[in-house]
């Protein structure tokens, strides 16, 4: 799943890979956190969602966009269901269909 947003001619692409949560993750985004609502967490969730498919934009840029946009409350849900949704992949049954198998030795 991905966002679009289109601002001044230009469309930005929001949205979140297993890789771009492990880059979040190392420079200690803590989801936790924005799903508390802290302010720093949600700009790191917002950020992350931007960098993922445009790595290069810069903060200042982010805000502008960010700034221009209504709303954020309703977007804020939506990117962190984003976030979650590469997790789930992880973590799904359904998934599992390869044909490698695992056991414990003890």
């Amino acid at each position: 799943m991905t966002i679009t947003i289109e601002y001044n001619g230009e469309s930005y692409k929001l949205g979140f890979t297993r890789d771009s949560i492990k880059r979040m993750e190392d420079r200690g985004f803590d989801f936790s956190k924005a799903e508390q609502k802290q302010i720093s967490s949600l700009f790191e969730l917002v950020e992350g969602a931007f960098r993922t498919f445009t790595p290069r934009i810069t903060t200042d840029k982010i805000m502008e966009v960010w700034g221009a946009l209504k709303g954020k409350d309703e977007l804020y849900k939506a990117l962190m269901e984003m976030f979650r949704e590469p997790l789930m992949v992880l973590n799904d049954p359904e998934e599992d269909q390869g044909n490698a198998s695992w056991k414990i030795v003890k």
